[in-house]
């Protein structure tokens, strides 16, 4: 029993071990789509799900990031991972740049020919809010094995706290049952989506570390550093909590 507990804290302590967790959510929605069950691509019926894009996008940058972190010693593994991060990036941004310009392309075409609708948006399609954020974490993940510029730390902590940021205010709009987007023309964010950004982004910021963050003007104080870390998590969590359970059950 000691040898089990002890090997679980030992992997929550690992920095990288929230993608195991993305991993695993990007393989159940890939089975989702090749078997035909949509409830494992959006985990409901009510939500729009991942579409397949996002899920190779997921697993694609989760294990680039792993072997850059473990295996990527040699300049030819980080040559080799750098080169795939800029193809992950340049993908998501033809979408991004689909959307913004409005542009008849459709690279995603690719990987699914027939898509159906769900409200008045294609379903298989990768929401242009997705696309940027997939571009910042490639930034992050190209970011933070640059041991010799500080300033391209500080640029990838901050585009993972950007991450962060976007992902939760996502899955407060999905706990609070008003997830953002729904009812409009633009391609929401799939709930599956937003758990592995959200995961994601903990990866990152928890390997850049609190010096590579944007907090520099704050971080010499140890008082304000000390409920940054500890009080202010805990407050938001509750406040968080306290809506999600408002919005669920109702009470006098």
């Amino acid at each position: 029993m000691n040898i089990l507990k002890s090997t679980f804290i030992q992997i929550i302590r690992r920095k990288e071990s929230p993608l195991f967790l993305v991993l695993f959510i990007a393989c159940l929605s890939f089975f989702g789509w090749l078997f035909d069950l949509m409830s494992l691509s959006s985990f409901s019926p009510k939500y729009i799900p991942i579409p397949p894009s996002s899920v190779s996008m997921f697993i694609s940058l989760s294990i680039l990031f792993l072997i850059n972190n473990n295996l990527g010693k040699s300049q030819f593994t980080k040559s080799l991972v750098t080169l795939f991060v800029i193809i992950d990036a340049f993908y998501c941004s033809i979408i991004f740049l689909e959307y913004f310009f409005n542009l008849s392309w459709d690279i995603e075409y690719i990987l699914i020919k027939n898509h159906e609708m769900f409200g008045g948006v294609p379903i298989g399609r990768m929401s242009p809010i997705s696309s940027i954020l997939f571009v910042f974490i490639s930034i992050g993940i190209f970011s933070f094995r640059q041991n010799n510029s500080n300033i391209i730390k500080y640029t990838g902590g901050g585009f993972s706290l950007l991450v962060f940021l976007a992902s939760s205010v996502l899955l407060i709009g999905y706990l609070y049952n008003a997830p953002l987007l729904y009812g409009s023309k633009i391609i929401p964010v799939s709930l599956p989506s937003t758990i592995c950004f959200l995961l994601f982004s903990i990866t990152l910021i928890r390997v850049f570390e609190l010096k590579f963050w944007t907090f520099n003007l704050i971080k010499d104080n140890k008082v304000i550093r000390q409920l940054l870390k500890s009080f202010l998590p805990i407050v938001v969590f509750m406040v968080i909590l306290q809506g999600f359970l408002d919005t669920v059950f109702s009470f006098n």
